[in-house]
């Protein structure tokens, strides 16, 4: 969303997400037999009110979320659900043919619009990505145009052919025989996390940890780089192209990370100065993700 938000709003709802927002609810998950269900409490859209004095999140979200019930009513409707004008016993039917939990994802290519301007590719999206620019007027802010409102979507969507989280079946009592999730959790390099775990992995959990692992830890760094002068503010969000026409002496994100700072880091790279861990004990962000990753880890359900 940036520029639109500023570092302070970025971290204020970051705080905020973190602090209220659960996958699986407040309220652990059950079973019945071999059928997991969970239990997730509901409150009324329209009926809430900010709090006197409130501020931040707790003060925007309340009418942002009222200004976008319609386009979720709509989008409602390809959901399943039972719908009374149907034969009652062919919605139960279907109903009865879903799984309590998923057992396929589908992944979709997405690419900028400059991007996909600039390599000759048949843009026929313009629809979505007006659709984008009518959201954001519909909330108040008509004239912001974020990077992610124009990013297009490929009409495919191929099945992940990769297991979810393991290969081997899951136990209930054992954490996961290859623990990726500890291994992510203990890097100093961004490198090495860029590099992969020893002889690869394709589970999707692997990918997602690895990924946001290598963003969070990327924030901490770059903005640390930002507060000591060393990077400039206006080069922070990554660019589409890299070593093109102005952009030819442009540094990628990874390239800003791994130089040295002399003064701070000697000859190591600055990335795996800060994310050392005996230098990460007071950076609270660092903390945290580790914090969160280490309980996942070590857990027997890390994989359920």
């Amino acid at each position: 969303m940036r520029p639109h938000l500023d570092d302070e709003a970025i971290e204020a709802g970051r705080h905020y997400f973190i602090n209220y927002v659960r996958g699986r609810g407040p309220l652990p998950a059950f079973r019945i037999g071999t059928t997991p269900y969970g239990i997730v409490p509901v409150s009324s859209l329209k009926r809430w009110q900010a709090s006197t004095g409130a501020t931040g999140a707790q003060r925007h979200l309340p009418p942002l979320l009222k200004k976008l019930l319609g386009y979720w009513q709509k989008a409602s409707a390809l959901a399943p659900h039972l719908d009374p004008a149907k034969d009652p016993d062919e919605v139960i039917f279907r109903i009865l043919e879903l799984d309590a939990s998923a057992r396929s994802v589908f992944v979709r290519p997405v690419l900028p619009y400059e991007l996909h301007l600039n390599l000759f590719l048949r843009t026929d999206q313009q629809g979505e990505i007006q659709f984008a620019w009518d959201v954001l007027g519909a909330i108040g802010q008509p004239s912001w145009k974020p990077r992610i409102g124009g990013m297009v979507f490929d009409k495919n969507a191929p099945r992940y052919a990769f297991p979810f989280v393991a290969a081997e079946p899951l136990s209930e009592s054992d954490p996961l025989k290859v623990n990726y999730i500890r291994w992510i959790r203990e890097q100093t390099s961004l490198e090495k996390l860029r590099d992969g775990y020893p002889g690869g992995l394709d589970a999707l959990l692997y990918h997602l940890l690895s990924h946001s692992a290598q963003l969070e830890f990327y924030r901490v760094v770059i903005n640390k780089l930002v507060e000591l002068h060393i990077v400039n503010k206006n080069d922070v969000q990554e660019r589409v192209f890299y070593g093109v026409a102005t952009e030819a002496g442009a540094p990628t994100p990874f390239q800003m990370v791994m130089t040295p700072v002399p003064t701070l880091s000697g000859e190591r790279p600055f990335s795996e100065f800060l994310l050392d861990s005996e230098l990460t004990v007071n950076n609270f962000a660092i903390f945290q993700y580790r914090d969160a990753t280490g309980s996942a880890g070590e857990s027997a359900d890390c994989g359920t």
